[in-house]
């Protein structure tokens, strides 16, 4: 968990094609309503998920958020 916190590139430990935005808030320590906002800004592709409780959830294209929002970090 240390690592994680610590390491400059955040997003290295998640390593799935799709990310929900509270996971996404969570790894770049801000506000999920920001990460939306940022990731709608910059074009990434987006999303909507029903779980198996019927709740919508939002989810980012990983490839996306690496490539249009972080920089290119892998």
């Amino acid at each position: 968990m240390a690592s994680i916190l610590t390491d400059r590139k955040p997003l290295a430990h998640i390593s799935t094609d799709w990310v929900a935005r509270s996971q996404l808030a969570a790894a770049l320590s801000c506000d999920v309503g920001t990460v939306s906002r940022r990731c709608r800004k910059a074009g990434v592709a987006e999303r909507l998920v029903v779980t198996d409780k019927h709740r919508a959830r939002i989810e980012f294209l990983m490839a996306d958020v690496r490539a249009k929002l972080v920089g290119g970090a892998p």
